[in-house]
Formats: C-alpha cells, sequence, structure tokens
C-alpha cells in the first residue's frame, strides 16, 4: 500500500453495510438453501476480517462479503 494516509470514512456507508450483513447473517438461505452461518467479523491469521464465515451441509467453509454499490 504505497498511500499510507487515512481517509474518512462516510457512517451512512457503514451502517448500511453493517445491516446488510446482519440481514444477511439471518437470512442466509436468500443466498443458498444448505449454508449455515458460524461466524462474524472473523479474524484471520493474516489479521484481516471475515465478513461471514459459513458452513456447506457437506462441510465446505464459505467466505461472504456483502457489499453496496451506488448508483451515479
Amino acid at each position: 500500500m504505497a498511500n499510507r494516509s487515512l481517509e474518512e470514512v462516510p457512517k451512512e456507508k457503514l451502517s448500511l453495510e453493517a445491516y446488510l450483513e446482519e440481514w444477511l447473517e439471518h437470512n442466509i438461505s436468500i443466498i443458498s438453501d444448505d449454508l449455515l452461518v458460524i461466524g462474524r467479523q472473523v479474524k484471520t491469521a493474516f489479521e484481516k476480517y471475515i465478513d461471514l464465515l459459513s458452513i456447506e451441509e457437506r462441510g465446505k467453509t464459505k467466505r461472504i462479503r456483502p457489499y453496496l454499490t451506488r448508483k451515479n
């Protein structure tokens, strides 16, 4: 990362993405019927975070990263 300066993130964006993440956590079947959410904001060994961590019926884990895009 060449530019190490901090950049302000609008609170509105954070709250909408947090709302979407929470909604998906409780309504994961909208993505797939065989998913079960097993974690939210899970910290990895690389000091990063997985928004939603889920597991399939067969035992395979899936990372889910919800985000919003704005139409201009």
